[in-house]
Order: structure tokens, then C-alpha cells, then sequence
């Protein structure tokens, strides 16, 4: 009777051994993972996906005996899917108090986790460089200045702008003077370090933070930006336009 009522049950279920072996799944979740019921007994996570998540949760009900409610991405290695579940976790135990197992119940929120992203990258990017936008920016800024005083680390701040960005606008026109704003975010960003952050505020403005690094070496890599964009050319269709040969 369980047993049906778990097949019918609108989640997917499964039980762990202390080997995180399965020793039982529902039918919901092996139709997702396209494969029988029986064939999925006694395999591991690794056997069924190509990555996941599910470890470290089921370690902490295991070890400590832990109720766990966390999110889990996993790729099916039968579909090459990727799915995001809200599972939780809880201890099975025998008779003589012992942890013996796992139950595991999820229920599968790869469309919200999607959207959620989806809205998580509009709110912090520019759409137009793909850079991080101004907002973001002061949030984050706020944070390395926060732990820059903290620990008395050195931070410094670059701004830049297009100089005469009007005159190409106005002799142009706007979709030439965006792809001069992607042109140069792209460049700038290929010149900065990986852990310095480059952010779009403005039409023609752009900011860098640049955590652990003081006004001299700041400097520095500034005159590097300017001294490689001032030798740096943009060319298109519009170049026959205005300058006919």
C-alpha cells in the first residue's frame, strides 16, 4: 500500500543506505531518470548523474543525523538534462537508534530557478556590454570598501569615459557610438585582472574596482588602458559612408 501510495505521490522519492546506494525510488523518479525501477536499486549518484550536488546534504543527515531542505542541481546523465530541485532530507533509523538510511523528497523548481537567474542577471548587467551595471556596482563597491577598512587592504577605483562620444553620435549615429561602448568595454575588460570588476554607469562611463591594489599600481594599470585604446581603431560599413574612397 505505501508502496502505491509513493508511486502516485506528486514528488520524487527515494531512499539511501548508508553507502548512498538506492534502495528505492519512486515511480516519478524513475521515469525521470528513464530507466526501471529495478536497474536504479544499488546504484550510486555517479552511475545516474553526471554532476550533482546531493553529496555534501546527504552527509550531513547521514553523519549527523540532520533534517536538510537545500537546493540541488543535477545533470541526468540519461537526457543530458539539467534539473534544479528543492529536496528534503531526513534520517531513517532502526531500532537501536542507529542511522541506517535516507528519505529523500523533491520537488522539481528548474523554471523558477531559471527565471530567478533570469531576473538576478537583468537586475546586476548592462544589456548592452554585458558589463556589471551602476547599481550593482555601488552594492558590491560598498562590500570591498566594507573589508578594505576591516582588514586594511587597499582598494582603488579607475573611472573612464569615451572622449568626444557626442561628436560620434551625432556624426555617426547611436548604433555606431553602441558598438564603440561594447568595443571599448570588451578591450578593457581583456586588460584588467580576474578578480578586478568593470561596470558600465554611465553612457560613455565605466568603473573599476580594484580590490588589493593601491593608488600607485592603480595608475599603472590605467596608463595601460589608455596608452592600448588610444592606439585601437574601429572599422564598419559606415567608414564608406562618411570616407568614400
Amino acid at each position: 500500500m505505501c508502496q502505491l501510495v509513493l508511486n502516485c505521490f506528486g514528488a520524487y522519492v527515494s531512499i539511501k543506505d548508508r553507502n548512498k546506494k538506492y534502495v528505492y525510488v519512486n515511480r516519478k523518479l524513475a521515469t525521470l531518470l528513464e530507466a526501471q525501477l529495478d536497474s536504479i536499486i544499488g546504484c550510486s549518484d555517479s552511475q545516474l548523474f553526471d554532476y550533482n550536488t546531493l553529496q555534501n546534504s546527504d552527509n550531513c543527515v547521514l553523519e549527523f543525523g540532520d533534517y536538510v531542505e537545500d537546493k540541488e542541481v543535477v545533470i541526468i546523465k540519461s537526457t543530458g538534462e539539467q534539473r534544479v530541485f528543492l529536496s528534503s532530507k531526513q534520517p531513517i533509523f532502526n531500532v537501536n537508534k542507529r542511522i541506517v538510511g535516507v528519505l529523500c523528497v523533491s520537488t522539481d523548481i528548474t523554471e523558477m530557478y531559471s527565471i530567478q537567474k533570469k531576473l538576478e542577471v537583468e537586475a546586476t548587467t548592462d544589456p548592452l556590454t554585458g558589463l556589471f551595471n551602476r547599481r550593482f556596482l555601488f552594492t558590491l563597491g560598498g562590500k570591498y570598501l566594507s573589508e578594505s577598512v576591516r582588514y586594511n587592504k587597499p582598494l582603488s577605483l579607475i573611472m573612464l569615459d569615451i572622449d568626444f562620444f557626442k561628436e560620434i553620435n551625432d556624426k555617426y549615429g547611436h548604433p555606431v557610438g553602441d558598438l564603440v561602448i561594447q568595443f571599448v568595454a570588451a578591450t578593457t575588460k581583456k586588460l584588467l585582472r580576474e578578480e578586478d570588476v568593470l561596470a558600465r554607469v554611465g553612457g560613455e562611463e565605466y568603473l573599476v574596482l580594484l580590490p588589493n591594489t593601491n593608488a600607485k599600481s592603480a595608475g599603472g594599470i590605467a596608463e595601460k588602458i589608455r596608452s592600448f585604446m588610444d592606439k585601437q581603431s574601429i572599422t564598419g560599413d559606415w567608414v564608406e559612408k562618411y570616407y568614400p574612397s
